[in-house]
């Protein structure tokens, strides 16, 4: 059902962004589930096969990114595909989504926080001395409960957003003025993306580049500017 739910929740996404006209999400006529923990693309003649690490199941033809928008024909095409994310292939919109943006720099780099995640505002007190290089788009997702929830919440439907960045610092999102009716598609689109791409910790990175990872460290500064 979850897999189900999430090619649903891919195509109604992402289809407008990928063709000059919206398209219905494909009828699912049947379905089963294949008890494969990973698959590796393997080379062999001039062919690539994709295998079950065990060597049961073996598929051949041709694999597609569906967040990229483009078949994978070779080798450093699937490694490439496994290591990046290209939010604007995908045609995500963080203004309709539970964002913060601070800093003017050229270079985007997006983060996944949750309101009481004290390494991430660690990390977010480190970023406000590279305001002039690079620009942050901090989503706020509710990776650490129900409070968190509420609190990532109170940002979406927040009347003014013109000091979100101090209330998120200071502990303060349930102090926001909020909003009378707030429509919640964009918070709930805020919820789908994170779970698409499998954030189970935070803080959470994209680089410029597209490559992620999953917590800061002590090389995120030479990691975030390297260039491939």
């Amino acid at each position: 059902m979850r897999y189900l739910l999430g090619v649903v929740a891919l195509f109604s996404l992402f289809s407008a962004a990928a063709y000059a006209q919206p398209v219905s999400p494909p009828k699912i006529e049947s379905m089963t589930s294949i008890p494969v923990n990973a698959i590796q693309a393997v080379k062999m003649t001039n062919e690539i096969f994709f295998m079950s690490q065990d060597g049961r199941y073996v598929i051949r033809g041709e694999l597609t990114d569906t967040w990229h928008k483009k078949p994978l024909s070779t080798i450093a095409d699937i490694k490439y595909s496994t290591e990046h994310i290209n939010v604007d292939v995908m045609g995500l919109n963080f203004e309709k989504m539970n964002t913060i943006s601070i800093g003017n720099g050229k270079e985007r780099v997006v983060i996944f926080v949750d309101p009481v995640c004290t390494h991430c505002k660690k990390f977010l007190n480190d970023a406000k001395t590279k305001l002039d290089k690079y620009t942050f788009k901090i989503v706020v997702v509710p990776a650490l409960g129900d409070h968190s929830n509420i609190l990532s919440k109170s940002l979406f439907c927040s009347s003014d957003k013109t000091k979100a960045f101090d209330a998120l610092m200071q502990n303060k999102l349930n102090e926001m003025p909020q909003q009378e009716k707030c429509d919640n598609s964009g918070y709930d689109l805020t919820l789908t993306v994170a779970q698409l791409f499998g954030i189970r910790s935070v803080p959470y990175f994209i680089a410029p580049d597209g490559r992620y990872r999953s917590g800061a460290g002590t090389d995120f500064w030479e990691w975030v500017a390297k260039k491939e």
